[in-house]
């Protein structure tokens, strides 16, 4: 069977800076010298896009294409568009090609919606008569029928968004381009846009499809590319490829948020007691700093000293990148420098937008602590983490029943929760559904 779309050792390179132009007059001649960039290695004057990428996708196949942020997705899209060629390798598309790469691409701001979609339906090689056969249905699926014969430049980048769609989809093509646009618009007409691409994927026609929206790629998608920094790190099932990639992307930011966890410590260490400050005048309450250039702070007296703090799964690993629902521990270090008694320690999460997510402590949680002297360690254990996708700061704290602060670390320590579910708001509480129909 023959390939909707091959692709045969794709390279495609931009110039970085564009060349110097030519200039005619002794004045010109000097400013350009003058202005001359260092020479640089052939290598450094091209940005690769994409390198030597071989794909075939057969006719009939949804497929998605993921990747980080300036993994070239979108360059591979125009490359099988047509509207960029490659720099090296082959691209061969067997059939007719309709692509919706960004909002109101192509379209004429000044000119009314009626105007454009017969320009967009010639570009996309239908006839007039053709336009004029499928226009009534163009704008009842785009819901512009009070407004075809304004200007565009007076839509909404949601009536952008349909019209384009709309002229997309309804002029039949073999296959189906789409880049990211299906994140825009209203819930309603996200669900008229899936609805199309679905009737699309029964007709067996062949549609790409590059998201950062995982969800939507699973939905969708039979078969996956994932590209990285222009290169195919692998392409084939969905669930398969989607899985890799995530294992990928957690192990980078696993590493990440380590790094910024030893930079906490350092901080933490570097961050001095307050000297000649009345206990009066010490924060007591558990919470973000106030109009504080720099949020992370510590304060307290230091009769009990924090000497460590670490978030751990629940093999004891120490980790800093959570699922939702894990069970997480963390582990805070102290030493008492003389006997304290009645000490309370506490815990407060914070998303990184300042919402508090949750306090409590050993006082709360009526854990009574008799004394403490000498180094020690205390846990507090978190049997199902709800938290959804976002990063939070971790404060902790040792102070007195009476709120007196021996040691207050805010917003030193970083974590993050991850979920590929697509819940709103902080938290998953346990939950089910009862349906009595």
């Amino acid at each position: 069977m023959q390939a909707a779309i091959e692709l045969r050792q794709v390279s495609k390179s931009y110039r970085r800076f564009a060349r110097l132009r030519q200039f005619k007059t002794l004045k010109g001649a000097a400013v350009r010298d003058l202005w001359r960039r260092p020479a640089m290695p052939e290598s450094e004057k091209f940005n690769v896009a994409l390198k030597d990428i071989s794909l075939s996708i057969e006719p009939g196949k949804t497929a998605g294409i993921i990747g980080l942020n300036a993994s070239g997705k979108s360059t591979l899209l125009r490359v099988i568009a047509g509207i960029t060629k490659p720099t090296r390798g082959t691209v061969e598309v067997d059939g007719k090609i309709s692509t919706l790469l960004e909002i109101g691409a192509g379209f004429h701001p000044e000119i009314s919606g009626r105007e454009n979609v017969y320009i967009n339906g010639a570009i996309l090689g239908l006839s007039k008569s053709e336009i004029q056969s499928k226009f009534d249905e163009i704008v009842k699926f785009a819901e512009l029928e009070d407004f075809i014969d304004f200007p565009v430049k007076t839509y909404s980048s949601g009536m952008f968004m349909r019209l384009g769609f709309s002229v997309a989809v309804n002029v039949d093509p073999d296959i189906l381009l789409i880049d990211e646009v299906l994140a825009v618009g209203d819930a309603v007409f996200a669900q008229k846009c899936y609805d199309r691409i679905f009737d699309y994927k029964r007709r067996e026609k062949t549609i790409v499809i590059v998201s950062h929206d995982l969800g939507a790629v699973q939905r969708l998608c039979d078969e996956v590319a994932w590209l990285h920094r222009g290169e195919l790190m692998q392409y084939g099932e969905t669930k398969k490829v989607i899985g890799n990639y995530l294992q990928e992307v957690t192990e980078g930011e696993l590493k990440r948020y380590a790094q910024q966890h030893e930079k906490s410590v350092e901080k933490m260490s570097a961050l001095e007691a307050p000297k000649d400050v009345s206990e009066e005048e010490l924060p007591y309450m558990i919470g973000p700093a106030q109009n504080s250039p720099d949020p992370a702070e510590r304060w307290g007296t230091r009769e009990i000293e924090i000497t460590s703090v670490a978030m751990r799964n629940e093999k004891g690993e120490e980790r800093y990148v959570f699922s939702c629902g894990d069970t997480v521990f963390v582990e805070i270090g102290f030493v008492a420098h003389k006997r304290i008694e009645q000490p309370v320690f506490g815990v407060g999460i914070f998303r990184t937008d300042g919402v508090w997510c949750y306090g409590t402590n050993t006082m709360i949680d009526k854990k009574s602590i008799e004394s403490v002297e000498g180094e020690g360690h205390i846990i507090i254990k978190f049997d199902s983490l709800p938290l959804l996708s976002a990063s939070y700061y971790l404060d902790v704290a040792a102070h007195a029943e009476n709120d007196h602060p021996y040691d207050y670390l805010n917003r030193l320590f970083t974590f993050a929760v991850r979920s590929d579910r697509p819940d709103m708001g902080i938290f998953r509480p346990d939950h089910k559904w009862i349906l009595e129909l």
